[in-house]
């Protein structure tokens, strides 16, 4: 299967909207600079972490469950999963999932 058909039939496989999301996600990635602590970047790291993670349940990684107090350390999960390319482990999963359990501003 050559890379054209591959992506068609990604596309087929998934919802429209999440495709939807994922391109324009890709976009504005080219304009944001992630080194720098705001809401918004904050809201793109949990979004990008919560797709690459490929989270079933998204209440689960609610951006405003998350302080900006703490946007270093998610900056750092976000790059070492990017880093990954998607391909963690279980084990790999379960970490992050629980270091961002103890990133959750607590209330």
């Amino acid at each position: 299967m050559d890379a054209s058909a591959a992506i068609h039939a990604i596309r087929q496989a998934r919802p429209p909207d999440i495709l939807y999301n994922e391109e324009k996600e890709k976009e504005r990635m080219k304009f944001v600079d992630l080194k720098n602590p705001s809401r918004e970047n904050l809201e793109f790291l949990i979004r990008e972490i919560r797709t690459r993670l490929k989270t079933v349940n998204s209440a689960l990684l609610n951006p405003d469950d998350f302080s900006l107090d703490r946007y270093d350390e998610l900056l750092e999960i976000h790059q070492m999963i990017v880093k990954k390319d998607g391909r963690l482990s279980m084990m790999e999963i379960e970490g992050v999932l629980e270091e961002l359990r103890e990133l959750r501003t607590s209330g």
